[in-house]
């Protein structure tokens, strides 16, 4: 853990028994910054810790594979996790439980984010982006894409809902690298989804986009 207006190493968070592979923070109701940080691993569990004495709270256990990624909804409420037992999993984050299982029929997804607004939440797996409504876990958008999804981002412009979605090659390299993002008008919503090609070169450790 970073503090990053001192700059200083405040130490490290051990509790899981297996790499961790995704961490998120969130704040409860009425507070004014994050108050507990989620973190998943590949020992099939979430631990909760909470934000300035960096106490472990919680652990929420129950996948039977590695968790992937998880995802904490904008209200702080709520929680989901995809993990290599593809199955996707909604946790009560006030009663630290699981509120609600499905099982993915198109196997284990990668990613999971809640869009901006906390209407809607979005997997990736492979080379496949689904968004679904969280009431009722309609599938709201379906979008191919040529190479696997690396990473996912969601954002809220002028009233409008954009999903990004980010797509990388394996091994991004000065020469050869390419961010794709699919344009396609969501259904019965005023969103949409971007359209961006850039193409991107690495000089000295720093990442820059030209478009």
């Amino acid at each position: 853990i970073y503090n990053l207006r001192s700059g200083k190493d405040l130490g490290q968070l051990v509790q899981h028994q297996g790499s961790v592979t995704c961490c998120e923070f969130y704040k409860e109701e009425d507070s004014f910054g994050p108050t507990h940080l989620l973190s998943g691993s590949e020992d099939r569990t979430i631990c909760v810790w909470r934000v300035g004495n960096w106490a472990h709270v919680k652990t929420l256990a129950g996948h039977k594979g590695a968790v992937n990624d998880l995802a904490i909804h904008p209200t702080g409420n709520i929680a989901l996790s995809v993990s290599r037992d593809s199955s996707l999993r909604m946790w009560d984050l006030g009663s630290a439980k699981l509120a609600a299982r499905m099982h993915l029929k198109g196997g284990a997804a990668d990613i999971v984010q809640f869009t901006a607004d906390g209407d809607d939440y979005v997997l990736s797996a492979d080379k496949k982006v689904t968004m679904y409504s969280v009431d009722g876990c309609e599938e709201v958008l379906s979008l191919p894409h040529d190479k696997r999804v690396s990473c996912i981002a969601t954002t809220a412009v002028q009233g409008a809902e954009l999903a990004i979605k980010h797509t990388l090659s394996d091994t991004v390299t000065q020469e050869d690298s390419l961010l794709r993002c699919l344009s396609q008008p969501l259904p019965y919503r005023r969103m949409s989804i971007t359209t961006l090609v850039s193409s991107f070169a690495i000089q000295e450790g720093i990442l820059r986009a030209n478009q």
